[in-house]
């Protein structure tokens, strides 16, 4: 999606197990960080979560590992900003998974809430 005023991007992207397409000068990324694939693995050991959610999860919710794989892909030297969102209830943990993002990114990370709005803008203006 692309501001045609400013022609700031921003990739909005959810309910994917995997994105294999690579992107260009994005400026914000609003992404799922859905579940931590270690997390996931002990709560399905545990019959926290029964087979078919976990196998459900497997195949249609991006993980944190699918994610920092898709953002070491793609060009990010234009990014001011990660917004994480659709995080999983009990397959997450919200601080772990900023926390890794922007050890690989070092680009400000934050996690979505209901109602939040973002100012997406470009610096300096």
């Amino acid at each position: 999606m692309q501001n045609n005023e400013t022609k700031e991007k921003l990739l909005y992207a959810t309910d994917t197990y995997y994105i294999k397409y690579k992107f260009k000068k994005l400026n914000y990324l609003l992404i799922e960080c859905n579940y931590i694939s270690e997390i996931a693995k002990e709560n399905i050991q545990n019959n926290t979560i029964n087979k078919s959610r976990y196998t459900r999860l497997l195949e249609s919710h991006l993980s944190l590992e699918n994610l920092i794989n898709f953002l070491k892909a793609n060009d990010l030297s234009n990014t001011k900003k990660i917004v994480i969102c659709h995080l999983s209830d009990q397959n997450s943990n919200e601080q772990q998974m900023l926390e890794s993002i922007y050890n690989v990114t070092r680009i400000e990370t934050i996690a979505a809430r209901p109602n939040m709005n973002i100012k997406l803008e470009l610096y300096p203006f």
